[in-house]
């Protein structure tokens, strides 16, 4: 079995089906709004160290990853 199917099962053991699905909405969510912030500090041209903001800078391709794990690619 993977990791990420022994996640899965683990969390199928510890969540309802309804509980998860709250769970990746909630991801969705919170990765929508990391994503505005990112266009908001880009249109604010905010450059610290003179590089711009990134994903990476807002945690979104942890986000991306997460969601993977919990099968909603």
């Amino acid at each position: 079995m993977s990791r990420g199917a022994a996640m899965k099962a683990s969390l199928d053991d510890v969540l309802s089906e309804s509980e998860q699905l709250l769970l990746i909405e909630a991801l969705h969510r919170l990765r929508e709004l990391k994503q505005e912030a990112l266009q908001a500090v880009h249109a604010e041209g905010l450059r610290p160290g003179g590089r711009a903001f990134e994903e990476r800078d807002f945690g979104i391709p942890q986000i991306d990853r997460l969601l993977s794990k919990l099968g909603d690619d």
